[in-house]
């Protein structure tokens, strides 16, 4: 496996990264990992990355919090931790011990509806598992160690080109951001979208939303469609890709 090593940091333990330095990083990986991947537009085998690549435990699970309202998609355990799940014969919130090195995926991800989702989100968890265990396993708040990385439903997928201003928002950002790079690379994501834009006509290379209904149409659904189905992830997580690489202007 190839290791993270950054110099970059920031006091929390944050790798200091920008989209391009993501963009590369996640190349360099998915080269050792599976060449491949950067020559066809494909879905990684999220499972495969995970348990063979990187080394870690896969589980899935009804994944809860104690507040009803969160919807818990994913978490990274760095140590030895616990997780709450739903027991479903018992019908009632349940503590559970998750071993080191273990990423859990929820349940709820495990439709056909949800296939992209759940690729996206087991690609943020390995972001998490390769970019950030300095910060889960270092970083002391309230004197409690960050040793698991809960991700809920409201920070996956939402890897749209920002600033944040706490080290919680850089690291799903950046988990966000590398889900995407891992899951959809520069090489053939830019590959794929210019042959599909030059296969409608649009030779700029761009479509501006407002200045042309058809065009407009196709932005919007066709072209990010044609995406999602190439990469296996959703049309949300493409067309975000798409507004950041300049593809689509908003």
């Amino acid at each position: 496996m190839l290791e993270f090593n950054w110099i970059n940091m920031d006091v929390n333990s944050v790798p200091v990264l920008c989209a391009k330095d993501m963009d590369r990083l996640a190349e360099a990986l998915i080269k050792d990992y599976k060449p491949s991947l950067l020559y066809e537009p494909q879905p990684v085998n999220y499972e495969h990355f995970l348990q063979s690549y990187l080394g870690f435990n896969l589980e899935y699970q009804d994944l809860r919090t104690e507040n009803p309202n969160d919807q818990i998609l994913g978490l990274t355990a760095f140590e030895n931790d616990i997780a709450i799940i739903f027991d479903r014969e018992d019908k009632c919130l349940k503590k559970i011990d998750i071993p080191k090195n273990t990423v859990v995926l929820s349940t709820t991800l495990l439709t056909t509806e949800q296939k992209g989702r759940l690729r996206f989100t087991a690609l943020h968890e390995a972001a998490h598992a390769w970019l950030h265990r300095d910060y889960y396993i270092y970083n002391i708040f309230d004197n409690e160690s960050l040793a698991i990385a809960n991700c809920c439903s409201e920070t996956v997928e939402g890897f749209t080109l920002r600033k944040c201003r706490s080290p919680e928002g850089w690291i799903e950002y950046q988990a966000n951001y590398m889900a995407s790079a891992l899951a959809m690379p520069r090489t053939p994501f830019v590959e794929l979208t210019r042959e599909t834009l030059n296969c409608v006509g649009i030779n700029k290379m761009c479509i501006v939303i407002g200045q042309d209904a058809g065009n407009d149409w196709f932005a919007q659904w066709e072209l990010p469609a044609i995406i999602a189905n190439n990469f296996g992830v959703s049309r949300k997580a493409a067309s975000i890709k798409l507004s950041n690489f300049g593809f689509v202007v908003r």
